[in-house]
């Protein structure tokens, strides 16, 4: 487990022309605004002449960990998990586990940033995590990724992998 696990990195010309590709979220996934319209169910309200109301998120604290065999485009799901969550409130934290199940197990992390996710985003492979061959299937190591996300008060566990 001992590696170089979310390492910044030089990026070829290519892998940089595919960073910056920018795939779109659904409008569920953007921004935290609710807008509320006044009327009555006969009444159709202008949607911009309504109100907004700005809802206040409490932070979130979510692991995510590479496990079993490479799923396509795993960087990308960390990706969109911490920009999600950082939409959702700036406060909010996604932790990677380093070295798969095993990382998980020993609750060895990863804060993933904006800058440690860059050089990954649109890339390949599991490198900026590691993964285990291994799956969670036991008991014991469901109870063991329980304890782990309890101990560092996981609000939820994304597992990336099959």
């Amino acid at each position: 487990m001992d590696s170089d696990y979310g390492v910044h990195r030089e990026l070829s010309h290519l892998q940089h022309i595919r960073t910056l590709y920018q795939p779109e979220l659904s409008p569920s996934l953007q921004g935290s605004n609710v807008r509320v319209e006044f009327s009555d169910a006969t009444t159709v309200a202008d949607p911009s002449d309504a109100p907004a109301v700005n809802v206040e998120h409490s932070a979130l604290r979510v692991g995510v960990v590479f496990s079993g065999r490479q799923s396509p485009r795993g960087h990308n799901v960390i990706w969109g998990l911490h920009n999600a969550l950082k939409i959702h409130s700036p406060h909010s934290v996604s932790l990677g586990f380093l070295g798969g199940s095993e990382g998980l197990f020993a609750q060895k992390t990863l804060e993933m940033t904006d800058e440690i996710i860059s050089t990954y985003k649109n890339q390949g492979g599991c490198d900026l995590l590691g993964r285990t061959k291994d799956q969670i299937r036991t008991e014991e190591q469901a109870n063991a990724a329980l304890a782990a996300s309890n101990n560092l008060k996981l609000d939820g566990l994304v597992i990336i992998g099959g």
